[in-house]
């Protein structure tokens, strides 16, 4: 057995021992740092091998669907067009804090389908869309800006963070047909008649008589005319300009969400929305929750945005195309694509 004092007598007598020892701690320190670095711990990312209900995404296609690399690609050369300042940032961040999630919401981009989800996952329930939207006049989820600064800093620094995305086309297309032709009742016709002058501009907004006119009940059963969407795309092209025409629900998604201002984990898109959804909330660390998960159904806003889009004259698309163009780089859309669908259409 070693003992103490033969272990001094040891040192005393022999010093190269200690220094060999310190050399081989130091040796083994650095391998130890070296199989770290080359092979990180995936412990932080719960992928779920069980369910074979639930999508298997690997790290490299989570990755690519991210839309990471194409936000930094984009904010190296039009950071600009993404620097919405902060505190007009934070109310549209809904805060998960079950999950440690932040989501910007935008209009028109399935965010109902989203909030249903974010709910169900927040309260631990699977409650229908219906209860959603009551629940949401009741007891809204927190956004981002209803906390102290501190408690903003914390969840910026260590929540992951995503928002949603659509062709800009097709949301414009969508945004008319819900709440101007489909919904008269929300008062967006009565709220925006004067969007009428964009195509008739010699005349009041409430005596227009241009083309063809059609009436429509809006709020109190009171008749208004139709805001057609040809007037609907010229007032949204001059939105960025006017600010009677202006309105989140058609304001470009990079001004909502600023995201190179705030560093996001994920860009979801409306036109992929179940899948997206799944494989974002499969790296947060959700699992054993399939049913509560949107459905893939079958979509119809692209048809949607040739129908309504046929109509408006080329040199007005081109102006829409101008406004929107940060967003349509941001987010990996084409609008020379749009161009040439509409183009063959017409």
């Amino acid at each position: 057995m070693l003992t103490k004092k033969t272990f001094q007598h040891l040192l005393t007598r022999t010093p190269r021992i200690l220094t060999l020892c310190v050399i081989l701690m130091l040796l083994l320190t650095n391998l130890f740092l070296y199989i770290l670095d080359e092979f990180p711990s995936t412990s932080t990312i719960k992928l779920d091998k069980t369910k074979k209900n639930f999508t298997d995404v690997s790290l490299e296609e989570s990755e690519r669907r991210s839309g990471r690399n194409l936000l930094k690609e984009n904010c190296r050369t039009r950071s600009e067009a993404s620097m919405t300042p902060l505190s007009q940032v934070l109310r549209n961040l809904v805060v998960i804090d079950r999950y440690k999630v932040l989501y910007c919401r935008a209009g028109k981009t399935g965010s109902w389908t989203t909030l249903q989800l974010l709910y169900n996952l927040e309260l631990n329930t699977n409650i229908s869309r219906h209860e959603v939207r009551k629940l949401a006049l009741e007891k809204p989820l927190p956004v981002l800006s209803d906390f102290s600064e501190k408690d903003i800093q914390l969840r910026l620094a260590t929540y992951k963070k995503f928002l949603v995305a659509r062709n800009p086309l097709e949301r414009m297309a969508s945004v008319w047909s819900g709440f101007f032709a489909t919904y008269p009742w929300f008062g967006w016709n009565e709220k925006y008649q004067s969007m009428m002058e964009t195509i008739c501009p010699n005349t009041t907004a409430k005596k227009v008589v241009c083309d063809r006119v059609t009436e429509i009940k809006g709020i109190g059963n009171q008749t208004h005319q139709l805001v057609p969407f040809r007037a609907f795309a010229k007032a949204v092209a001059a939105a960025g300009n006017i600010t009677k025409f202006s309105n989140p629900h058609w304001t470009p998604i990079n001004k909502i969400c600023s995201p190179c201002l705030l560093q996001y984990d994920f860009v979801a898109h409306t036109e992929s929305l179940a899948e997206d959804l799944r494989t974002f909330f499969q790296i947060v660390g959700v699992a054993e929750k399939n049913n509560i998960f949107p459905q893939k159904r079958t979509r119809i806003g692209d048809k949607m945005l040739l129908e309504v889009f046929k109509k408006v004259p080329i040199e007005d698309i081109y102006r829409i195309g101008e406004r929107y163009k940060d967003e349509y780089a941001f987010f990996g859309y084409s609008f020379e694509d749009d161009l040439q669908k509409l183009i063959h259409v017409g």
